[in-house]
């Protein structure tokens, strides 16, 4: 048997105890000094299915409102109001409303409802809403494009005479404007109710001005009530 001396046993045993604690990995500089100021802290990875962050954007990048939701003009009407609804009807639903006083008084005014759009007003004939008008110029106050209702077949003010054609097709007819030169008028005849008209009216450029959407005859008159 081969004996080893005391001694060295006893080194063996420190220098095991010794790598046990520190790993026995060699030995590295760390007297190295860090800027916090310029070393950025890590973003927190985004939680599963989130959307990324928005990009910011610049003012001139943000859009133009949108048109109101809900909004949308055809023969029977625009929004909440009905070609049909009494004066009363259509302020239960829009809230008060500021009457305009038309040709005879008595029987035609426009409404303005306080609940409605920019640029859309509804004829009132004995009382009874009979049609409605978009345009681009309320009180005086031009109002974009954007923010005007449209039809159900995506087509509105600012829109081409190219644009009401092809989203109607046969059920259209052009006629000459009465005032203004190479103007048009857009009579479109929904197949659905014959007694009723949308009219786009249309400048020199062949661009949409305003819309007239209702029963007939008031939607085909040409100055509204006067």
């Amino acid at each position: 048997m081969r004996c080893v001396p005391v001694g060295y046993a006893r080194g063996a045993f420190l220098l095991l105890v010794l790598c046990s604690l520190t790993g026995c990995r060699r030995k590295v500089n760390l007297n190295v000094t860090v800027d916090s100021s310029v070393v950025a802290a890590p973003e927190p990875a985004p939680a599963p299915g989130a959307p990324p962050s928005p990009t910011p954007t610049s003012p001139s990048d943000t859009p133009a409102a949108p048109a109101p939701t809900g909004w949308t003009v055809t023969e029977q009407g625009a929004g909440r109001v009905r070609i049909g609804m009494t004066r009363e009807a259509a302020e239960w639903e829009l809230g008060p409303v500021e009457v305009q006083q038309g040709g005879d008084a008595e029987q035609c005014r426009y409404l303005n409802p306080t609940g409605a759009p920019d640029g859309v007003t509804f004829m009132l004939f004995d009382n009874v809403v009979v049609r409605a008008d978009v345009s681009a110029f309320d009180m005086s106050a031009e109002v974009p494009a954007s923010r005007l209702p449209r039809t159900a077949a995506g087509v509105g003010v600012g829109s081409t005479q190219a644009e009401v054609e092809a989203a109607y097709g046969a059920r259209l007819r052009a006629e000459p404007h009465h005032y203004v030169t190479g103007g048009k008028y857009l009579v479109v005849t929904p197949q659905a109710d014959t007694t009723r008209r949308i009219i786009f009216e249309t400048d020199e450029s062949g661009r949409v001005t305003q819309i007239r959407a209702g029963r007939r005859p008031e939607v085909e008159w040409i100055e509204g009530c006067s």
